[in-house]
C-alpha cells in the first residue's frame, strides 16, 4: 500500500486510444521522456516527433495526472537549450524534469559531444551553495536602478545577481573540464610534450558578479 506506480510510455505515435488507456489505469506518475532540447531532436530521435511528446505530456497534465519527463545532456545541446526546455516543461504544467548525462551504448551510436559537470547540474537547480556577492557600504552611492543591464553600476535582484554567479561557476568549471580532457589525452599520448605545456586561462567581466 506504500508503494507509487509509475508508467514510462512512448508516444505511442500520438494513437488517442492507447494513450487514454494508460490515463484510464490513473497511475501515480505518468512518464515520458523528450530525450533532448527540440534543436536536434529529430537526429538523435529519428523515429518521433518532439512536439507530439510535448502534446501527449500535455495531455496527461489536462487529465490530472502528475507528470514527468526527462532529457539527456551531452548530445549537442546548449545550456541556454536546456533552461528553456526545463521552463517550458513547467509551464506546461510537468511537475518531475529529469536530467541525465547520455553515454555512447555502442560506436554506432551518437558520440558524446561534452560530460557535463556535477557543478553544471547544479546550476540548472540554482545552487545555493555558490558563494554570496560581497558587498560593501561603501557601494550605496551606485545603489540605483539603471535601464541597461550591461551598465557597470546599477542595482540587481539577489536572485537575478545569483543566477549570474551560478552561470559564471557553472561556465569556468565547464572549461576547466574540457582543459583536463585535453591534458589527459596529451599526457597519454605525449608525455613529453605534456610536461612543457602551460596552459593560461584568462577572464573577464569578473565586475558583473554583483561584488
Amino acid at each position: 500500500e506504500n508503494c507509487t506506480i509509475e508508467v514510462l510510455t512512448p508516444d505511442f505515435k500520438g494513437y488517442q486510444p492507447a494513450i487514454e488507456k494508460i490515463f484510464f489505469a490513473t497511475p501515480d506518475i505518468f512518464s515520458h521522456n523528450i530525450e533532448c532540447v527540440e534543436r536536434i531532436s529529430k537526429k538523435v530521435r529519428s523515429q518521433s516527433n518532439w512536439k507530439r511528446s510535448m502534446s501527449v505530456l500535455k495531455a496527461s497534465v489536462d487529465w490530472g495526472l502528475e507528470t514527468k519527463t526527462g532529457i539527456m545532456v551531452g548530445l549537442g545541446e546548449t545550456d541556454r537549450e536546456v533552461l528553456a526546455v526545463m521552463e517550458e516543461a513547467a509551464d506546461l504544467g510537468i511537475s518531475i524534469f529529469n536530467i541525465g548525462q547520455y553515454l555512447q551504448p555502442t560506436i554506432n551510436h551518437l558520440p558524446v559531444q561534452r560530460f557535463v559537470h556535477p557543478d553544471i547540474f547544479d546550476m540548472y537547480n540554482e545552487n545555493s551553495d555558490i558563494p554570496r556577492a560581497a558587498v560593501g557600504d561603501w557601494c550605496g552611492r551606485w545603489d540605483k536602478k539603471v535601464a541597461d543591464t550591461n551598465a557597470p553600476f546599477s542595482r540587481r535582484t539577489d536572485k537575478e545577481t545569483q543566477r549570474a554567479r551560478a552561470g559564471y561557476y557553472g561556465n569556468i568549471t565547464f572549461i576547466d573540464h574540457q582543459i583536463g580532457r585535453i591534458l589527459y589525452e596529451l599526457r597519454r599520448e605525449n608525455p613529453e610534450v605534456w610536461a612543457n605545456t602551460l596552459v593560461i586561462f584568462t577572464s573577464d567581466h569578473g565586475d558583473m558578479m554583483g561584488d
